[in-house]
């Protein structure tokens, strides 16, 4: 079979059961025609027993030449185990997906055989993303038997099912960060297919959903420009379970701020007043991701991002000194003592720009914020010069220059970034620390 027949087939699968012994053609093989004959079926599969089998295969030569296979369960008894019949059905639809047969073309009937083989086929359809199933229904008899000559054909569909427990998935993947995970697992309301397994008034919700987590997804890669860009939907579009991951006007204004580009000028003023506070969030901001990492497991990660924090922790320093670390002053009286205090003790002289300015690694960063007498300086040297953070255990990572992981146990590195928030980013914020931590951590996983 092409391709292309596969993705057009069509498949109906009933459940087969006794019916009524005296009168077998009236409760059993009628309303079997009903339902095959309701629909233009590249393929019918009937699900027997062992005991109805011989009736499934006689309705399979009734209505050759349709392709009819008849699938039974494999033991006998197998009708009344739930979890046999659950087995075998969910086998059958898993061998169709695999064959390319999309689940909004297959359709189930459960009308007959026990309430067992009903039940089963009905929650594999619902666990194959089926989204069809019909019903046989008609005036009851006093066994409470659909009366002969009275059956009708009811459909529903299991997509509300489907998207309410889908939903649920992405607020738990959503609530762990995971957030490419939520909008793979909740489709584009714009795309064909998705009218298949997703009623229309779920789609408001899954749209402003997948814009959370675009915007969340954004933030976390660090990609703030891409986060400020994505059109926020109104609260209104969300339940209540998700307002708590709603930005509220802060959240939305920290990530606009690191948005905008790193400002310009390289008068002293512009350092000390914009330079340094753009770096100090931008900071914090690294910090609360990976802390992030820490959580999720990705601990190289998180060490690659705690070096940052410290490197950038020293550059936002120095802005306030009124220095930057790329493009230092040689002229500069404090720079000028530095260099030539380093000269007499023998350290490798720093590199210089082509215009003769100075460029400063962290380690000389640190240094220079000594000599000035930054009282952060001495943190900043003793974290950096730590087993967990030195430059050394920095370079060797294999996401630097190394061939293998470097970063310490979970424990220990949840120690470090506690380290580097008493006593790197809440005083490096100033009076800002509290509130803009509190800010970078949204949404809090560890609340």
């Amino acid at each position: 079979m092409s391709k292309n027949q596969i993705d057009k087939k069509e498949v109906l699968l009933l459940t087969v059961g006794t019916g009524d012994e005296k009168n077998r053609e009236e409760t059993l093989f009628k309303p079997l025609r009903l339902s095959i004959r309701d629909g233009r079926w590249s393929e019918v599969i009937l699900l027997p027993s062992l005991v109805t089998q011989e009736w499934a295969e006689a309705v399979e030569q009734a209505l050759a030449p349709l392709l009819i296979r008849v699938r039974p369960l494999p033991k006998a008894g197998d009708e009344d185990d739930a979890d046999r019949c659950f087995e075998h059905f969910d086998r059958v639809l898993a061998e169709l997906k695999e064959e390319g047969v999309e689940a909004g073309r297959i359709s189930v009937d459960p009308t007959r055989g026990t309430k067992m083989m009903s039940a089963a086929l009905t929650l594999a359809a619902v666990r194959r993303d089926v989204p069809n199933v019909r019903y046989i229904v008609g005036e009851r008899d006093h066994r409470g038997a659909v009366t002969p000559g009275s059956e009708r054909i009811v459909r529903f569909k299991t997509t509300r099912i489907m998207a309410s427990h889908r939903l649920e998935d992405a607020q738990r993947l959503f609530r762990h960060g995971n957030f490419a995970a939520v909008l793979d697992l909740l489709p584009d309301p714009g795309q064909p297919l998705t009218a298949y397994y997703w009623p229309v008034e779920f789609h408001g919700t899954m749209s402003a959903i997948r814009a959370l987590a675009e915007f969340y997804g954004a933030w976390d890669r660090l990609n703030h420009r891409t986060a400020h860009a994505v059109g926020l939907p109104e609260l209104d579009a969300l339940n209540g379970e998700w307002h708590a991951f709603y930005p509220n006007e802060k959240v939305r204004e920290w990530v606009e701020l690191l948005a905008r580009s790193f400002p310009d000028g390289d008068d002293i003023a512009t350092r000390r007043e914009r330079k340094a506070p753009h770096l100090c969030r931008l900071m914090v901001d690294i910090w609360a991701n990976g802390l992030r990492r820490i959580n999720q497991g990705q601990l190289e990660d998180a060490a690659v991002r705690a070096y940052r924090v410290l490197e950038m922790t020293g550059q936002m320093l120095l802005f306030r000194h009124g220095h930057d670390s790329a493009c230092l002053n040689p002229e500069d009286p404090a720079i000028r003592r530095y260099v030539e205090q380093q000269a007499k003790s023998g350290n490798t002289p720093m590199s210089k720009n082509k215009d003769g300015t100075l460029m400063a690694p962290r380690e000389r960063v640190t240094g220079i914020l000594k000599h000035l007498g930054d009282p952060m300086a001495k943190a900043l040297i003793d974290l950096g010069n730590s087993s967990v953070m030195s430059a050394k255990v920095r370079n060797s990572s294999v996401l630097i220059h190394g061939f293998q992981a470097m970063a310490p146990d979970i424990g220990t590195m949840r120690e470090f970034y506690r380290q580097l928030r008493e006593k790197i980013v809440l005083p490096g914020c100033e009076s800002n620390g509290e509130a803009w931590l509190t800010i970078a951590q949204t949404p809090n996983f560890e609340a």
